[in-house]
């Protein structure tokens, strides 16, 4: 009797064990990274020479939102972004800004417009992915028209369970 008992627990924990592996799914929240800040680059083709400053951006936790040093009108500023969505399914990366305040422009590699489906909207910063991706990173440029606070929403979208994230940043400008 006492190996029988041993026998059904080893069987009902091995069943337990592997009754999760049927899903086989993964759920994780997309990321997106920004990275080097750059007050009117100095580029030569596509590659980066030098640029006249760095910015440097502070967390203001009360807003959820990263604000920069101060910029002067009319200076261009240019970021790396990256946005990722681990293991699942890159759908859609949002961009948002004032159009009153800047203008905001994202080259795009020949390999990253082969990938964007019909839906995509260039001049309103909506991109589209067919699924089989997870990752994208390319550069953005903006230039404040005016003065004020400039801002500029990031939003990736995933397939997961926990479909978006986004970054706020905000862009003091003065004369």
């Amino acid at each position: 009797m006492r190996k029988l008992y041993i026998y059904l627990s080893v069987i009902s924990v091995v069943a337990l064990m592997t009754s999760c592996l049927g899903e086989m799914e993964s759920h994780y929240t997309p990321r997106i990274y920004c990275s080097s800040f750059y007050v009117n680059p100095i580029l030569q083709g596509d590659s980066l020479k030098g640029a006249k400053d760095t910015l440097i951006l502070t967390l203001d936790m009360e807003n959820d939102t990263y604000v920069s040093d101060t910029v002067e009108l009319g200076d261009t500023i240019m970021f790396a972004s990256t946005f990722y969505t681990v293991s699942n399914n890159l759908v859609a990366v949002k961009m948002d800004w004032d159009t009153t305040m800047t203008t905001l422009w994202f080259p795009l590699t020949d390999a990253i417009q082969k990938v964007l489906t019909d839906r995509t909207d260039m001049a309103a910063g909506n991109l589209y992915f067919n699924p089989g991706y997870n990752t994208v990173a390319f550069p953005i440029y903006l230039c404040p028209m005016a003065e004020g606070k400039s801002s500029v929403v990031l939003t990736v979208e995933s397939d997961s369970k926990f479909p978006t994230s986004s970054l706020k940043f905000a862009i003091p400008v003065r004369k």
